[in-house]
């Protein structure tokens, strides 16, 4: 433990250093903090429109799906269009970030950050034909990755976690209020029978709905009820039915953390017997991220080591002068 929080401490210091040293370079009168500050601007408005790109395009697909009246609760489909929807929203962002650059050729009149700050380097030469379907397979490894239940698991190729990766796609589809939502877990679930919550139950359910969020929407504050999945109307319903009262074998129920809104909306849904869908597009998560880390991919920001190195160099010889 004393081991790892030197270690820590020490990487601490040294990327404080590097930041600081970083900051002096490119704000020191001698160094043209200009052309440093224009290849930050330059490089942050790239990541921010690959970012942007991607999410915009996340949140189309369930538009889209929700028109068709596609849900969570559609046999097949959904982790299918998760595929495509970050495959699509891949080649979205890394088409921002393309037309980022191309404003600051026409802005700046460089193609490239080394050009822009007036240091030697290679200029981006993509192959714009096939990169955009290269980098759909760079974005949706990862997705996989970022995704919570895939991450080192899928880095350690557990066939398990990769699975569970692949159904969890199902999150860019939007939830259907009588089935299970795009953002249930069965982790973050209790079991449950006919009856309400105890007192216990809705104590749990709770704190997982603010730690996981609700099942339907996604929303992570305010109050959270315990849900019964299937409700309770369609489980005896389908209790009634003469094979399972043959057989004695119930529907399995499970209590999952859900907002007061979607709640509201389940119990009208229920009552009419019309399936409804909600979206949760401004529920944003990690893997919403891989936008941006697509927009890294081009920034060429290590030319900043540049500053630092020569910095350094410039240091130790006055010292030995």
């Amino acid at each position: 433990l004393t081991l790892t929080i030197t270690r820590t401490r020490t990487l601490t210091l040294t990327l404080t250093l590097t930041l600081t040293l970083t900051l002096m370079r490119a704000f020191g009168p001698a160094f043209g903090h200009r052309a440093l500050a224009r290849e930050w601007l330059c490089n942050s408005v790239r990541v921010a429109a690959a970012g942007a790109g991607y999410i915009a395009t996340t949140a189309a697909s369930q538009a889209l799906q929700q028109a068709l009246r596609i849900s969570v609760a559609t046999p097949v489909i959904p982790p299918l269009l998760g595929i495509a929807t970050v495959a699509v929203a891949s080649m979205a962002a890394y088409s921002a970030a393309e037309f980022a650059d191309e404003l600051r050729l026409a802005y700046f009149g460089v193609s490239s950050p080394h050009e822009a700050v007036g240091v030697a380097g290679p200029s981006p030469s993509r192959d714009k034909s096939g990169a955009k379907f290269g980098v759909s397979a760079v974005g949706f490894v990862a997705h996989l990755v970022v995704r919570g239940s895939a991450g080192i698991g899928l880095l350690a190729l557990r066939p398990g976690a990769l699975r569970g990766a692949l159904a969890d796609l199902r999150v860019f589809s939007p939830s259907e209020v009588g089935h299970v939502g795009a953002f249930a877990s069965h982790a973050a679930s209790l079991p449950a029978d006919l009856k309400y919550a105890t007192s216990d139950q809705r104590l749990v359910i709770r704190t997982l709905g603010r730690l996981v969020g609700c099942h339907t929407c996604g929303k992570r504050s305010g109050a959270f009820h315990a849900d019964h999945m299937p409700p309770v109307a369609m489980a005896k319903k389908a209790n009634a039915a003469f094979w399972r009262s043959l057989l004695r074998w119930p529907v399995r129920q499970r209590f999952y953390p859900q907002c007061t809104s979607c709640s509201q909306i389940q119990s009208t849904a229920v009552k009419m017997g019309r399936p409804t869908l909600v979206t949760h597009i401004s529920q944003l998560r990690r893997w919403h991220g891989v936008g941006f880390l697509i927009g890294l991919l081009g920034t060429e920001w290590p030319v900043t080591e540049h500053y630092v190195r020569t910095f350094l160099d410039d240091v130790f010889i006055q010292s030995l002068a």
